[in-house]
């Protein structure tokens, strides 16, 4: 597998430090999976990828991070939550037929998004 994960170089969520295989702990679908575990209240989950036929399967139990959590994903989720959620429940714009209102660090993030896409399609041509 670790041979894989070199031919692979940034394809993959997986990475190998000192011959053990795991998935990178930046990557979305740690953020994703730690999510889940928080949402649904458990303690673990198995994270399995497949490559193709002639390489064994990955499996990989990834534990609940309460620390991860709680430093990396609940501010921005909070954050989101009174800026973003708590205000259209109040407003009730949708069901007005009106659009949310985004509040300015989320139409910041969007510019600076589409900036990057536009910067990756200027390189690719």
């Amino acid at each position: 597998m670790t041979e894989i994960i070199g031919k692979m170089k940034g394809k993959i969520c997986l990475e190998a430090k000192n011959g053990v295989v795991k998935l990178k702990r930046t990557h979305r679908y740690y953020y994703q999976i730690q999510g889940q575990l928080n949402i649904v209240r458990k303690q673990k989950c198995y994270f399995i990828v497949y490559v193709n036929d002639t390489v064994p399967l990955f499996i990989e139990i990834i534990e609940k991070d309460e620390v991860f959590w709680n430093e990396n994903m609940l501010p921005s989720l909070s954050t989101f939550y009174r800026t973003c959620i708590a205000p259209e429940m109040i407003r009730k714009n949708i069901e007005k037929g009106m659009k949310c209102v985004d509040p300015p660090h989320i139409v910041e993030a969007i510019r600076k998004f589409e900036e990057k896409k536009q910067k990756c399609k200027k390189t690719a041509i």
